[in-house]
């Protein structure tokens, strides 16, 4: 996922992630990337053939949507107007990439109602199983 979002700097690079839920806790396996239809540094679409892509890859593996990822290459790492208003999927976990100018950090955080909510996020490259 970081490595996607570096590659795509300076424009918004987005994604989906594919996993499980076990107990309170998601777990994602699988990252996802789509294209930026608006090719923007500052807002995202994902290519609707990426995303229908990337819906049916996760139901042939039996995974479900765990997060839906962008990036806000200039900062921050939390959700825009324009992210609460998009935010279709109130059962996902939106995780926002940003770089504050020595590294990319990521927070998570899950949008409902317009109610915005950070939540624990632990990235790692380990296989929970």
């Amino acid at each position: 996922m970081q490595a996607h979002v570096e590659r795509e700097t300076p424009i918004e690079a987005c994604g989906i992630l594919g996993g499980k839920l076990s107990g309170e806790d998601l777990f994602a396996y699988i990252s996802l990337p789509a294209r930026n239809e608006l090719n923007s540094a500052y807002r995202y679409r994902m290519d609707a053939r990426d995303q229908l892509d990337a819906f049916k890859e996760l139901e042939d593996r039996g995974l479900e949507l765990a997060a839906i990822y962008h990036s806000h290459p200039q900062g921050p790492a939390s959700p825009s107007n324009t992210d609460i208003e998009q935010a279709y999927y109130p059962d996902s976990v939106y995780l926002i990439w940003a770089f504050d100018g020595k590294r990319w950090q990521s927070r998570g955080y899950t949008i409902r109602s317009d109610i915005v909510q950070e939540i624990p996020v632990i990235i790692t490259g380990a296989n929970p199983d």
